[in-house]
């Protein structure tokens, strides 16, 4: 039996086996890392990208904007369902764009928390990574899964609700009677 005084108090001998026991339980666990793209792939995966993007910029420039500007100088004169075109530019200005840029980010990334959760391994087996990225399994990677899935909606949101409300007080300010209206005019005439 210990004394009162000893009570609470380990031995050098049992604090060391202690700390035997935790190390050889933790260098048992070894740590499994995720598979690292080569210099060559990541190379490649740039240069793809870099296109894309040169790609969408060329677009947007040449083929978006032109038509943007064009619907923007005439939407007093359109309706489109039943709708004034002036609305739905501001609701599509307001709204449309973060919406359409959460669908897509999502899209993008909902396969990575979908494979997360069934496999229950993250990253995915079989996925590269581009950094050094230690592999959580169990519920550590459901979480990780759910958070990736949640995190986009999560983000876009406020940003949606905020352009609703902006888009309706824009629209509530704007003065109708100083539109040039002769454009419509113009349309309809092809001139």
């Amino acid at each position: 039996m210990k004394s009162p005084k000893s009570r609470g108090k380990i031995s050098p001998t049992d604090y060391n086996s202690e700390i035997r026991k935790k190390t050889v339980k933790h260098m048992n666990k070894q740590t499994e890392y995720a598979v690292l793209y080569t210099r060559q792939e990541r190379i490649r995966y740039a240069v793809v990208m870099l296109a894309l993007f040169v790609a969408l910029l060329l677009t947007t420039y040449f083929w978006l904007f032109p038509g943007w500007t064009h619907f923007v100088a005439t939407a007093h004169c359109k309706t489109i369902f039943d709708m004034p075109g002036l609305v739905i530019m501001v609701y599509g200005i307001f709204v449309g764009i973060p919406i359409s840029g959460g669908i897509f980010l999502e899209l993008v990334f909902a396969w990575v928390g979908i494979k997360t959760i069934i496999e229950k391994r993250s990253p995915p087996a079989n996925t590269k990574v581009f950094k050094k990225t230690e592999v959580l399994h169990g519920r550590d990677a459901v979480l990780k899964g759910v958070f990736i899935l949640l995190f986009i909606p999560a983000m876009f949101l406020p940003f949606i609700s905020w352009g609703y409300f902006q888009a309706g007080e824009f629209i509530n300010q704007m003065d109708v009677d100083k539109l040039d209206y002769s454009m419509c005019v113009k349309q309809i005439n092809n001139f």
